[in-house]
């Protein structure tokens, strides 16, 4: 750590550093200096590769030219709520022109089988960079009920799966905890401005601000973001379900996806019993992790009314087929109903004829 009479005992050093993008030839990278007693000379004096225990470098290249820069002047030394240092690093992929990425529309009609599309997505649909959405899990229906099954981010850390969430009419939006961001500040396709299927994201809860990170098969919220790449916990893809869109397509609102991590075994984030989110691998959890992704309304139309009737029609099929004796499975079908009826009037005669017989005076 940095000794001098700017820093605290325990020594000046920097936290994760950030990319800020190009600016002409280079690439600026900014970070906060920590345990400084002088604060505008801990960062002129602070080395760029003096990261604070237990903090990632973040965006910060790793190599040995960037080990060796002991800045003694950052470039900027910027004062807000804390004190940000700024370094700039030549690239040979700054100054060029930006890549022209032109997303295709997702919704060419105004309308599609359960009325009427809401009206921002017509002609487009596809989803920018830090726009909100929910995740509803396609794959776990409940018994009884209406609504979706969604998946939450809620105080403490705590992801959930929770059961019946209603979808709002547009323009109303569905609470807080059921929505999330997908942040690519750290991240190389950040530039591209909407998501696409294989692209790293940051997943970031609306509700507390945290991000998802999945490891021994369970999934849960934290305030730190990591980095972006391969290796990083925090560090997710958006996959296509069942490959129906191929890397590298934009993802579209009412899309069937996967989110993936990119390291370990590529665990999904999957729906769970008892309230809970889990980190399942392809082959496990009966695909429990088949999301879509919708609005902030909790649907691609205005009025939902028509889709939740339908999903409600398959949530009751699904049941029945599970248990053909439930009372409600029985009354919808005119076949079982009528069986039904048959039993109970013959169960009914053979208890009649039994009890006629019983009272009977018996000849002698």
């Amino acid at each position: 750590m940095a000794s001098n009479n700017s820093c605290d005992p325990a020594g000046c050093c920097w936290g994760s550093w950030r990319d800020d993008g190009c600016e002409g030839t280079n690439r600026v990278f900014s970070s906060i200096v920590w345990n400084a007693a002088d604060w505008e000379k801990a960062c002129t004096s602070t080395p760029v590769g003096q990261i604070c225990p237990n903090t990632s470098r973040g965006a910060l290249p790793i190599g040995a030219d960037i080990d060796k820069m002991r800045i003694q002047s950052p470039a900027d030394c910027v004062k807000s709520t804390n004190m940000w240092g700024k370094i700039r690093i030549p690239d040979l992929q700054c100054g060029l022109p930006p890549p022209v990425y032109k997303p295709t529309s997702c919704f060419t009609s105004s309308t599609g089988p359960y009325g009427k599309y809401r009206s921002d997505l017509v002609g487009k649909g596809w989803i920018p960079s830090n726009t909100s959405f929910g995740l509803i899990a396609l794959n776990w229906v409940p018994n009884t009920g209406t609504g979706w099954t969604m998946i939450t981010g809620d105080a403490g850390g705590i992801m959930q799966t929770i059961e019946h969430v209603v979808p709002a009419k547009y323009p109303a939006k569905l609470d807080n905890r059921y929505l999330f961001v997908a942040d690519q500040g750290l991240c190389p396709t950040k530039s591209v401005g909407f998501l696409r299927y294989g692209d790293f994201v940051h997943i970031r809860s609306v509700n507390t601000n945290q991000y998802i990170r999945c490891a021994s098969a369970t999934c849960s919220l934290t305030s730190d973001q990591g980095t972006c790449a391969q290796n990083d916990w925090h560090t997710f893809v958006i996959k296509s379900f069942n490959n129906m869109k191929k890397d590298g397509d934009e993802v579209c609102f009412g899309d069937e996806i996967q989110i993936q991590q990119t390291v370990g075994t590529h665990a999904n984030v999957t729906a769970a019993g008892g309230g809970a989110v889990w980190a399942c691998d392809d082959s496990q959890c009966n695909f429990n992790y088949r999301l879509r992704i919708v609005p902030d309304s909790g649907s691609i139309y205005e009025d939902p009314t028509t889709e939740m009737k339908s999903y409600d029609n398959k949530r009751q099929q699904l049941s029945c087929e599970q248990n053909k004796l439930q009372w409600s499975c029985i009354s919808n079908n005119p076949l079982a109903r009528t069986l039904f009826i048959v039993i109970i009037v013959a169960i009914a005669s053979f208890a009649l004829s039994q009890l006629i017989t019983a009272i009977r005076p018996q000849r002698k």
